[in-house]
């Protein structure tokens, strides 16, 4: 009898060990599948949101070294061909790095993680009158024009929380103050003065107030984000 006790102590025992490795396995699974082995199709190449964030740190870690190149981009470059949502954020990207803009650079790296994530731009219009002095110090007429174009369409959905988040987290400016500074670059560049100094352009873009969920591309989301959080250096809110 007590063999037998024995015996059956040692089969449920058994029988315990087995169930909990496969709970462990399941969990390793699930884990597996709806985090790390997540992917999203770009190009017939299928990234896993891993992969793609690990490289987005890579270039970041770059840009803040100032030591990012073209070359860099490659990898993203075939990350996110063929996603509408972030084709012409990686291509200021380039253009941006293409001119050791590294600053800026790192603004759009941060905006394009912000999408790919959410599968939303932000409403930013002073951060695109900022890379409008950027692009046309650089010959770049084409995305300079695209940028102010942005700014001016974006201005009036983004007044209303961007007031509201001014409100709530005083950023040392009134909301009119800023309003004034934002039209005042907008008509001194229609007028053809875009003579902004380095510093005022740094300005524009640093103290920028962001909303988030400005256009919806929810198809090409791959994963969900919290709304709110920072991107860059420029204070963030979340659209209401």
């Amino acid at each position: 009898m007590k063999r037998k006790a024995e015996k059956n102590i040692l089969s449920f025992a058994a029988v315990r060990i087995a169930v909990i490795f496969l709970v462990a396995a399941g969990a390793v699974y699930y884990v597996y599948v709806n985090y790390v082995g997540q992917s999203a199709e770009l190009d017939g190449q299928s990234f896993t949101v891993a992969q793609t964030e690990a490289e987005i740190v890579r270039i970041a870690t770059l840009a803040s070294e100032k030591s990012l190149s073209t070359e860099d981009l490659v990898t993203l470059r075939s990350m996110v061909e063929g996603n509408e949502a972030v084709e012409h954020e990686f291509e200021e990207l380039e253009t941006l790095v293409k001119y050791g803009e590294y600053e800026h650079a790192a603004h759009t790296i941060a905006f394009l993680d912000s999408t790919l994530k959410s599968g939303k731009h932000s409403l930013c219009p002073e951060h695109l009158v900022a890379h409008y002095y950027v692009f046309s110090k650089h010959g770049e007429t084409d995305l300079a024009t695209d940028s102010l174009e942005d700014a001016k369409s974006q201005i009036h959905e983004w007044e209303g929380p961007a007031r509201e988040f001014n409100e709530r987290y005083p950023s040392g400016r009134s909301f009119d103050e800023i309003m004034e500074n934002l039209e005042r670059h907008i008509a001194a560049i229609e007028s053809g003065d875009a003579s902004a100094t380095d510093e005022e352009v740094l300005e524009l873009a640093n103290r920028a107030i962001c909303i988030e969920g400005g256009f919806d591309h929810a198809e090409t989301s791959y994963n969900d984000r919290h709304i709110g959080e920072p991107v860059g250096n420029e204070t963030h809110a979340e659209a209401e």
